[in-house]
């Protein structure tokens, strides 16, 4: 809110982020509509941020589905199609969603790769010791 209905200084309030520029002095029904405009933004901006968390969302979902689709191909050397046909009939025999089946894919798979890693490591440090030993 301002005196001054100067061109520059109605741009720099925009550039600055404001929603609405009234000028001295307000009537009632220019702050009615400027609050109404206010308060339809924030309800727009509070439904465009639970839009992009449900976005980001299934999108951390799909990736783990394909993380696991990817991980059964290779495990039983299965084209994509013949690995995602095969996880979701399993998991609808055993009535569980497609999702959880694929995070515990995921899961299970990044324990037994950190355990293997841990035991490479291991080998190597033996390795290692055992040459200069010798």
């Amino acid at each position: 809110m301002s005196r001054y209905a100067h061109r520059e200084l109605v741009a720099q309030a925009y550039c600055e982020g404001a929603l609405n520029y009234l000028i001295k002095p307000v009537t009632d029904q220019a702050l009615n509509v400027a609050v109404r405009v206010g308060l339809n933004l924030a309800n727009e901006l509070r439904e465009l941020e639970q839009s992009r968390e449900r976005l980001s969302a299934t999108q951390t979902l799909n990736r783990k589905i394909s993380i696991a689709i990817g991980i059964y191909m290779a495990r039983f050397n299965l084209n994509e199609e013949q690995a995602f046909d095969e996880i979701r009939a399993y998991a609808r025999s055993q009535r569980a969603r497609l999702a959880t089946l694929c995070e515990q894919i995921v899961s299970s798979h990044n324990q037994t790769h950190r355990l293997l890693s841990c035991i490479n490591e291991y080998g190597v440090r033996r390795r290692h010791a055992d040459l200069k030993e010798s």
